[in-house]
This record gives C-alpha cells, sequence and structure tokens, in this order.
C-alpha cells in the first residue's frame, strides 16, 4: 500500500537523509518466537500529519516463503517505529514502502529463535469453536477477570504485577479484561464530550499502558481482551468524532491498533457493548474487515449482542479472527452449549457480558460466588466458552477492577483441576477432542473417546458413570470444587457402570483415565506457582507473597505477626492417606537470619503435625537446598486448608522459599562441601560465648560434624553449630583458628577461619582499652538523649543514638591500661 499523502515536504539530499535515517540494521537482531522487536527510524523532513502517514514493510520468512505485512507507526519527536513478532524460526527480511522517501524501500532482517513452551496468538481448534494458541497443541476457555482501565496500569508495572498475582496466581484466572472508550484519544477522557476538537489522533500513552498490560501478560502466560468503546447514551463511542463509526478518525485509530498493538500476541478485542444501540450489522463488518486487512497477525474480534437472538455475523467463507460474542444474563450450563455449539458453529464463544457479584444493583442479573464458581463449570463442560467476572462488594472499585474474591480458593481449584493432570507430562483435563455425552451420567459429562472422562454434578451424594465404553481400567479422582483443590483418589474403575458415593454432599467433579502421576513432584513458588502435583495452600496463618530475592521470584510469608507457615498439598492420586509413605521433600530455601526451617507433615498415626526436622539457617544470604526424610507420611489433608505439610521458621520473621520437590526417590549420594565462613577473621567481643552456624553447599547423607582446632571448650553439634567458647579478658586481642570437619560415606570436607578477640571498649583495635581510647570516647560525649556526632557510632555501646552515662559506666569496667588485658 503507498503513501496517499500529496504534501510529503520531504528534503531529496542524500546527506541529509544518511544523518536523519536510523538505518534497519540486520546484524545482531535476533528475538524469540512469540516475541516482539522493534526498529526505530527517524524522518525529521515529514511535515502533514504523522498519525496519516502510511507506510508498509512486508515480511517474508527466508526458508517457507510465509509473508506477513504490517504498518510501521508513529512514536512521537519524528520517530517511527516498526514492530514484528515472528510465527516461524529461522530468518525474515523485510523491505518497507511509502511514497515519503525518508520511509521508503528500508530493510532489514531478524532471526527468530526458538521459544518453547510459549504461547502464541490465539486461534482456533476442533472444528473451530475451541479456543487455542499458536505453538501450544491444546484448548484453553478463557476466564478473564475485570481489571483496571489503561489510565490506572499506565507507566505503572508493579501494579500490573501486582494483578497479575492476585489474579493469575492466587484466583486461576487466565486472562484480564480492560476498557479503553475514548481514552484511545486521550488517556484520561472517557467521552467524545469531553473533548475540544473532533479530528484527535491517537494518545501514544494509552498504548503504551496497553503494550505494558499485554506484554507482561503474555509473559505470565495469560490473555487480554480489550472492550474497545462503550455505549452511545454516555458519549463513549466514536460517534462523536469526524466521520463517526468507520470514519476519518476511527479508521486512522484502527490502523495506529493494527500497526502497534497487532504484533503483540495475546489479545482479542469487542467493538463495544449496548452495541445494538448505535451499531448495525454493515458497522461491524465493516470495522471487522477494515482491521482484518491491517492486522498481519491473528487476532480475535467480536460485537456483543442481546440474549441469543441476534449475532453480528458473517458469511460462512469470512469467519477467519471472528468470535461469536453474546450479551446473555446468568447462562446456565445448556445456554453454553446453546451457543457453542447450536447457534454460530466454527468460531470459538464468549459470553460478553461482565459477570459481577453486587448487591441488589441489577438483582435479575448479578452472581453470587457459588454462581461465579458453578458458571466456570458449566462454561468448561459446555465445550468451553469464554466469560468475564467481577466481585464488586460493597462498592465498585474505583479503578473499575475486580475486588479479590472471599472464596478466591474456589476459583483457583477450578484452574487447577483442568490445568495439569499430574506430573508425567503437560497434558490439560481440558482437551483438544473432548466432546459432551449426558446420556452415560446423571450429572453432565466431557470426554475424549474412551480414555478420559470428567463427570460434573451439583449438590449430590452420588454419581452415576456408564464407563461400559472406557477401553479398559483407568484410575479415578474425585474433587470437591467447595474446598482448596484436594484429590480423592477412587482407584482403579473398571469398564462398566458405576455409582459413586460421595463422601458427603457437595458440587463434585470426577476425573476417570487420570494417569497416576510419578516422582518428582514439584512447585516453583513465584507470582504464579508452576505446578506439577504439588499445590501450595493459602490459609489464614499461610498467606505469602511473591517477591525477588537473590537473583529469584519466590514467595514469602507475607505478615510476620500472623502468616507463620507456607502449606503445601501433595496430589492425592500420587499419595493419599499412606498409599506412599516414605518420601523425600527437597527444598530451596534462602539462607537468611538466625533459627531453623521446620517441617511438619501430616503422618501415619494421627499426628497432622508431626515435626520432620529442621535445618539451621546460616545467614549466608544464598539459596541452598535441604532434604527431609519422610519415612511414615499420610498425606490425608488434615492439616489446615487441606494441606499435607508445612514450613515455618523458628522464632518467627520473614522466610523464602522457592521450588519444592516431593519424591520417592532419594537425593544423590555427595560427600559434604561447608560453605564458606565470612567474614574470615570473624570477630567476637570479650565477654561473650562465639557461636557460628556451618552449613552445607552440598552433602547426602547428611554428615557427623566434629572438631578439628579451637580454644578450649569450643563444640559442634550435629547441625554444624560452632559453640561452647566463651572469651575473657586475657583473650583480648588474640587471633584464634578454628576448624571443623564434616564427614559422611561419601567424603568430608574440613573448613578453617579465624577469629579475632576484641573489647566493645578498644576503638582503635589495638588490644587494649587505655587513655588513647578514652579520649575519642570523651570527644564523641554527648549526654543523654543527645545525637552523637560523625565518626562516634563505635562509643555508643548501647546502640540508642547518644554517647552517655551509660556508656562511660561500660567504657569505665573495661579499662584497663596501656598494654594490659581490658576488663571486659
Amino acid at each position: 500500500m503507498k503513501c496517499n499523502q500529496s504534501n510529503l515536504g520531504y528534503v531529496n539530499l542524500f546527506l541529509i537523509l544518511c544523518i536523519l535515517i536510523i538505518p534497519a540494521s540486520s546484524d545482531g537482531a535476533t528475538a524469540k518466537l512469540w516475541e516482539y522487536h522493534d526498529w526505530t527510524f527517524i524522518n525529521t523532513t515529514y511535515s502533514g500529519n504523522p498519525y496519516e502517514l502510511i507506510a508498509t514493510a512486508l515480511f517474508t520468512h527466508t526458508s517457507s516463503g510465509t509473508q506477513i505485512t504490517t504498518e510501521l507507526f508513529y512514536n512521537e519527536n519524528n520517530t517511527w517505529k516498526l514492530r514484528f513478532t515472528g510465527i516461524e524460526t529461522g530468518e525474515w527480511t523485510f523491505v518497507t514502502t511509502c511514497s515519503d522517501p525518508d520511509l521508503d524501500d528500508l530493510t532489514g532482517s531478524v532471526d527468530i529463535q526458538p521459544n518453547p513452551g510459549v504461547a502464541g496468538f490465539m486461534t482456533r481448534h476442533t472444528g473451530g469453536n475451541r479456543w487455542g494458541r499458536l505453538g501450544l497443541d491444546e484448548n484453553f476457555v478463557p476466564q478473564y477477570a475485570m481489571y483496571s482501565s489503561p489510565d490506572w496500569y499506565y507507566d505503572n508495572p508493579v501494579w500490573i504485577d501486582d494483578g497479575i498475582e492476585t489474579f493469575f496466581g492466587d484466583h486461576g484466572f487466565n486472562g484480564l479484561h480492560t476498557i479503553v472508550l475514548c481514552r484511545w484519544f486521550d488517556l484520561y477522557k472517557t467521552r467524545y464530550t469531553e473533548f475540544s476538537t473532533t479530528n484527535p489522533d491517537p494518545d501514544p500513552r494509552t498504548f503504551e499502558a496497553l503494550e505494558l498490560l499485554i506484554t507482561k501478560v503474555h509473559a505470565a502466560g495469560g490473555l487480554v481482551h480489550i472492550w474497545a468503546w462503550g455505549d452511545e447514551q454516555r458519549q463513549m463511542t466514536p460517534i462523536g468524532f469526524d466521520g463517526g463509526k468507520n470514519g476519518t478518525v476511527d479508521q486512522r485509530l484502527q490502523r495506529y491498533i493494527c500497526a502497534r498493538l497487532g504484533p503483540l500476541p495475546g489479545w482479542s478485542m469487542g467493538y463495544g457493548w449496548d452495541l445494538q444501540e448505535w451499531v448495525n450489522y454493515s458497522d461491524l463488518q465493516t470495522w471487522h474487515n477494515y482491521m482484518k486487512s491491517h492486522l498481519g497477525w491473528p487476532h480475535f474480534l467480536g460485537g456483543r449482542s442481546p440474549d441469543l437472538t441476534q449475532i453480528y455475523s458473517h458469511s460462512s467463507g469470512n469467519q477467519e479472527c471472528w468470535f461469536s460474542s453474546y450479551q446473555q444474563h446468568r447462562p446456565d450450563y445448556n445456554k453454553y452449549v446453546e451457543a457453542i455449539e447450536q447457534k454460530h458453529t466454527g468460531m470459538p464463544s464468549f459470553m460478553t457480558d461482565r459477570f459481577r457479584v453486587r448487591i441488589d444493583v441489577y438483582p435479575e442479573k448479578d452472581y453470587t460466588e457459588e454462581m461465579t464458581r458453578r458458571g466456570l463449570y458449566h462454561s468448561t463442560m459446555a465445550g468451553g466458552v469464554g466469560n468475564i467476572w467481577g466481585y464488586l462488594v460493597p462498592d465498585y472499585p474505583p479503578d473499575g477492577s475486580t475486588y479479590p474474591y472471599p472464596n478466591k480458593h474456589w476459583i483457583l481449584t477450578y484452574s487447577r483441576f483442568f490445568g495439569l493432570m499430574s506430573a508425567i507430562d503437560n497434558r490439560n483435563r481440558f482437551t483438544k477432542d473432548m466432546v459432551r455425552d449426558n446420556n452415560i451420567t446423571d450429572g453432565i459429562c466431557f470426554r475424549e473417546s474412551n480414555t478420559l472422562y470428567i463427570f460434573y454434578k451439583e449438590d449430590t451424594s452420588s454419581i452415576t458413570m456408564n464407563l461400559s465404553a472406557m477401553d479398559g481400567p483407568r484410575f479415578a479422582v474425585a474433587v470437591d470444587t467447595t474446598k482448596n483443590y484436594e484429590e480423592l483418589p477412587l482407584g482403579q474403575l473398571s469398564a462398566t457402570n458405576h455409582v459413586w458415593y460421595t463422601p458427603y454432599s457437595s458440587d463434585w467433579v470426577v476425573a476417570v483415565g487420570n494417569p497416576i502421576p510419578v516422582s518428582p513432584l514439584s512447585v516453583d513458588l513465584g507470582r504464579i506457582d508452576i505446578e506439577k502435583g504439588l499445590f501450595r495452600v493459602t490459609n489464614s496463618d499461610g498467606n505469602t507473597i511473591a517477591v525477588h530475592q537473590g537473583d529469584k521470584i519466590c514467595r514469602r510469608n507475607k505478615d510476620v505477626d500472623v502468616d507463620f507457615y507456607v502449606y503445601f498439598n501433595v496430589a492425592g492420586s500420587y499419595a493419599y492417606q499412606g498409599s506412599r509413605s516414605e518420601v523425600y521433600i527437597m527444598v530451596d530455601y534462602f539462607d537468611t537470619g538466625t533459627g531453623a526451617l521446620t517441617m511438619e507433615y501430616d503422618a501415619v498415626g494421627g499426628d497432622a503435625y508431626k515435626n520432620s526436622g529442621s535445618v539451621i539457617l546460616g545467614n549466608t544470604n544464598a539459596w541452598k537446598q535441604h532434604t527431609y526424610i519422610i519415612t511414615d507420611a499420610y498425606f490425608g489433608n488434615r492439616q489446615n486448608g487441606g494441606a499435607d505439610f508445612r514450613i515455618s521458621k523458628s522464632g518467627g520473621g520473614v522466610f523464602y522459599l522457592d521450588v519444592v520437590h516431593v519424591s520417592e526417590d532419594s537425593p544423590p549420594l555427595t560427600a559434604p562441601v561447608i560453605s564458606e565462613v565470612v567474614p574470615d577473621p570473624d570477630t567476637v567481643f570479650v565477654g561473650v560465648e562465639y557461636t557460628r552456624q556451618l552449613t552445607l553447599d552440598q552433602g547426602y547423607p547428611l554428615p557427623s560434624w566434629s572438631v578439628v582446632q579451637g580454644p578450649p571448650g569450643v563444640q559442634v553439634n550435629e547441625f554444624g553449630l560452632v559453640s561452647g567458647w566463651v572469651t575473657t579478658g586475657e583473650d583480648a586481642g588474640e587471633f584464634l583458628t578454628f576448624e571443623i570437619t564434616a564427614n559422611n560415606s561419601q567424603g568430608s570436607d574440613t573448613e578453617q577461619w579465624v577469629v579475632k578477640v576484641k573489647s566493645i571498649a578498644d576503638i582503635d583495635d589495638d588490644g587494649d582499652v587505655d587513655q588513647e581510647d578514652f579520649g575519642h570516647f570523651q570527644t564523641c560525649f554527648s549526654g543523654d538523649g543527645r545525637p552523637y556526632g560523625e565518626g562516634c557510632e563505635d562509643a555508643d555501646f548501647d546502640a540508642d543514638n547518644d554517647v552517655d552515662l551509660y556508656d562511660y559506666r561500660k567504657f569505665s569496667s573495661c579499662m584497663g591500661g596501656t598494654n594490659n588485658p581490658p576488663g571486659c
């Protein structure tokens, strides 16, 4: 496409062009699959509206010949950017076309590297009506949490990180929903009546905010759904700008969206709400076709219609990038089925109203938490219909997003159930080839061939499951959807008709054909935990937050005065009620402070909080790993929140955990390696018992410790704690050598270091307390409650920010004179 501006205003001088243009260099340009790369070009000669300047770039994949066409976008200050995301690995080259010579015939290339396990653009699976993502051969169901508008998260990555941690990590949603409205043209204006012009340009701040949200959410494995406009009743539409719907201003914006956001994977867009009031079929079709013609990458677009009676649809030959979108109050399972199967086949479906928990705002429309929980299962078991959810009690949040749900563990249990089946592989329980088959149950059933069956029934004490067509005995687990995720193993079920009687009446979901996981189970704690059969459990005394510590994103206890534990649940399909009693639990912890990390576990014999030992903290400020050995694990979910074991720090305070493994295999046998003692020389004051906690970099089985060299009385215990030697004034100024050995069946290691003994009053560090020390003390004396002067920290013996009579009495008791042992 050629630039169609007539007033180009360029200077056709080669030397000036060489100065003004930053060429797109192919040297070293690399990016990962599904991650975008930008080129920047400077053009100071263009005199028209830079947002109207159209410059296209044709990208070609060198090996396959695949081509993608996109446009450059204006980025202020006489700069244009070209943005590209590779959909195939290998080299891509580009050439630009524009009638402005500064942006015409620019060339470059980028090498796209593999990015395994990362999702790409949204796509369709299973006949077109299942949501999927390029790069991942699996289905998903979009379950979005209502989130802030761009003015709230603009230039605020911490706000977005907190939202991801709260609504992805703590709740289990997989997407965030955001509303733009007229903020497209001014970050802080929502209605066209707020503008002084009818011909505004896109606001780069709004796009910076959306870029930040989309890229962070995508990096977290999630999605963003954008509502472009609102309703005309509140002037939240493009109608008030030049040309109105799909007019000059609107289509200029559409091109900018396509060029700037189009290369970013992981977002979809709805045109607005209450469309029946201000948009007809032709309007929406024009918008869709124009967007599609400028989008170089696939993004789902839709337009919400009332109930299931009207759909802004398309001809059968133009289905690409559409999702079928409905406004439906309180859809039940049958409505979800109707939406995905009976109205518009071949497209994913989305109930694009917001299903909000409110108190008497619209009583016929508002949700409860129970309706939310059940809606998650209804929409999934129907075949996978997307939703937007929000909790707005007691009032509507000022930023427009949802509050955390009081029973957020209900949503997380749903997410975990349809997430990883086990620690065997990365299969989801919601698979590409699943179909409904309610004829074989008195509840509802979703199955994959004759190998995997999902049954769901509410308020029930039994579930009928006709498995006569199953291809042989299959392992089964049940989950109570109203609790923290806990797997209740049902054993091997044969290929026949079954009635399972539940332990109590509740809403139950059962997976038949669930593979039995194998070691090791693991959970990698972070903003969003990476779970493989092992799950962190939130409880009133076990809340955590994600933090950066060392070189890792990990989790720590949130409130040290309340949150004393981090709880974990082992998948019941792996170990339940003593079925696997001997396990090894390996914990990556940050070794900081003093005290010890203790594990308590649900043990055979009725003790749900049996102590499995501790690892002593050595304050090395480094990441360590410790293995807790358990020989009598019961793991019957008898701890708080249905957990199987928990970790705490003796004496309280902050503690940090990262990766936790549960395995039936013992750790590899290794000789001990003692961590280096720092500082060396170490220091101890006169009259104080010297202690030093030694820690291991490795060593299994756990070693025995012994003293090779040290002053009289020194000893080392079974955990490597050195103690027993109390210094006297006779030791002042002395340097004493310590040597400790750790030994196991695989070998031994010895650590040697030096300790200097010092009087607290020996300010000049010469081994005595004399007039020279007193002279410094006298200079620093300030009196009770009066701050001391610069350089007097060493005279404040009680560390109360003054040098007073208390400090003088302490100094006097230590005074021994030149070359004499100090008194203390």
